[in-house]
């Protein structure tokens, strides 16, 4: 089964028992063709919230998200290329994440760090798509 590969960006579907939302899209070139495992994306899983909001459920070992050293687990999505994707529909934020799908391609994401009961701050990142392996 094929799987968000171009951007290795899963959404999980809360309404699925927690099954992965997969996002493919058949005209993309960076995506890896029947392989799950060497993949060309961001290497991180979002989770929808009812709030509208987007958490990160996890960060693939050995991919963008998790080598830059700045995204954390339960990180609150706000923006992907200076468009906000709070509220928005899952399939159009995995839209904003694949971009061309292609290695070497960038990606701005901002993130909200909820520290404390009235601590947050902000997580400006820009990502390189890359071929790695996901677990």
């Amino acid at each position: 089964m094929e799987f968000f590969s171009c951007c290795s960006s899963r959404i999980f579907d809360a309404e699925k028992a927690g099954r992965d939302f997969e996002a493919r899209t058949e005209d993309n070139p960076g995506r890896s063709q029947g392989s799950a495992s060497n993949v060309c994306g961001l290497g991180i899983a979002l989770k929808p919230k009812k709030d509208g909001s987007m958490y990160v459920k996890r960060l693939v070992p050995g991919g963008p998200a998790q080598e830059c050293g700045e995204i954390q687990v339960d990180d609150i999505l706000e923006k992907v290329n200076q468009i906000n994707v709070f509220g928005m529909d899952k399939h159009e934020v995995a839209k904003l994440l694949t971009g061309t799908g292609e290695e070497g391609t960038t990606v701005d994401l901002r993130f909200l760090r909820v520290t404390g009961k009235s601590q947050s701050s902000y997580i400006n990142v820009k990502l390189t798509r890359k071929f790695f392996e996901e677990a």
